[in-house]
């Protein structure tokens, strides 16, 4: 093992045996990270750190050590440092990320102007355990820009993050292709793609959930373009909405060969706003349904719309009120009565459609709301 000394920095304490350095709160995270070397960990202790522009140094685990997302917050905005909070760059899959919570980013007046939480290129890292939250980009990715990365993403909220552009919560560009397990976007807006944009870009999302934010433009959920085909299993989208007249794709708008797989899907509007939920631009995009709910209610919105044929009524796609708890308030598990339960008669595949089981007043179960919420706590 290698022996770390770190001199007159009082606040960061090495463990030699174990090759882990611990920062403390009023300590540097770039410090520790400079230190480090592939295969150390760097465990950040509770706290609130007032840091931005922090580099990743590729093969490095940087965890908060009780692993509570609340106890660990990298908060740039108090006073505002005006840059992307992390910077990765060639960092492959021995890189995480984890346990902690990235806040108030702003990606303004230093470079890279997109990726105001975290901006990322070339890399592919693990990043588990984190919310990413109030971070504002200048360009695109609020909370995310991936550019030709595909890190592998469990248990990560992006929530009230901003972009003028694209990708509120998240861009990808350049043939990224995340993997995103339990992941859930709430809140986020930009001027197309509130939550998310692609292009040439092609993530997998399971059990992932979508809130919307109200986007100016097209696809509040997310914004798909040049031969962007993602593959969504078991995703719940609620609140969506268009703010603008002649909007497009409240939960998905496609364009330029866009082709995504829709799997065990439950779509679902916030009844204001405009534009269809589903819309292909143009018969270049072929996108494909298989047990979905997609439902349209109130507002000035249809289930499809541009070159899109609807989808239900076949491969087990139905139109029914998927019976959310409390939409409104971020509760996309559903009533015992919902169509989206596997044991529905209106559900054609017995299978469960959307992220997340019976909730409401039943016991919370493994797939609840309830569950993910305790999950951020």
């Amino acid at each position: 093992m290698r022996a770390l000394i770190i001199l007159a920095v009082s606040l960061i304490t090495v463990v030699a045996s174990a090759d882990i350095i611990y920062v403390n709160p009023g300590g540097s995270i770039q410090t520790a990270l400079d230190a480090a070397a592939p295969g150390d960990t760097v465990l950040i202790n509770d706290g609130v750190y007032n840091e931005a522009g922090i580099t990743m140094k590729p093969g490095v685990k940087l965890r908060g050590t009780s692993g509570d997302t609340t106890a660990v917050i990298i908060d740039a905005g108090s006073p505002p440092l005006f840059e992307s909070v992390f910077i990765l760059s060639d960092c492959g899959d021995t890189t995480e990320i984890s346990g902690l919570t990235i806040a108030r980013g702003i990606s303004l007046t230093v470079p890279p102007f997109d990726g105001a939480g975290m901006w990322m290129q070339d890399s592919d890292p693990v990043i588990h355990n984190v919310m990413i939250t109030e971070c504002s980009a200048s360009n695109l990715g609020g909370g995310m820009y991936l550019d030709h990365s595909s890190p592998t993403m469990t248990h990560v909220m992006l929530r009230g993050n901003s972009s003028p552009l694209g990708g509120g919560g998240m861009a990808c560009i350049n043939g990224s292709n995340p993997s995103l397990e339990h992941c859930t976007f709430l809140m986020n807006s930009a001027g197309s793609g509130g939550n998310v944009s692609c292009d040439q870009s092609s993530p997998r999302l399971d059990h992932c959930a979508f809130h919307g934010g109200g986007t100016a433009n097209n696809g509040d959920g997310m914004f798909l373009t040049d031969h962007s085909s993602p593959m969504l299993t078991n995703v719940s989208f609620g609140t969506m909405q268009c703010n603008l007249p002649g909007s497009h794709g409240q939960c998905i708008f496609m364009e330029i060969s866009s082709s995504p797989t829709f799997t065990n899907v439950s779509f679902w509007n916030s009844g204001l706003g405009y534009g269809e939920l589903l819309y292909t631009l143009e018969a270049s995009c072929s996108p494909t349904f298989s047990c979905c709910n997609i439902y349209a209610w109130g507002g000035n919105s249809s289930k499809v719309g541009g070159s899109l044929s609807d989808p239900t009524g076949s491969d087990g796609n139905i139109s029914e009120d998927p019976l959310y708890c409390d939409a409104v308030n971020w509760d996309l598990s559903v009533d015992a009565a919902s169509p989206n339960l596997p044991g529905s008669p209106d559900n054609e595949c017995g299978v469960l459609i959307g992220c997340y089981g019976q909730g409401c007043d039943s016991p919370v179960e493994e797939t609840s709301w309830g569950m993910i919420k305790a999950m951020y706590r």
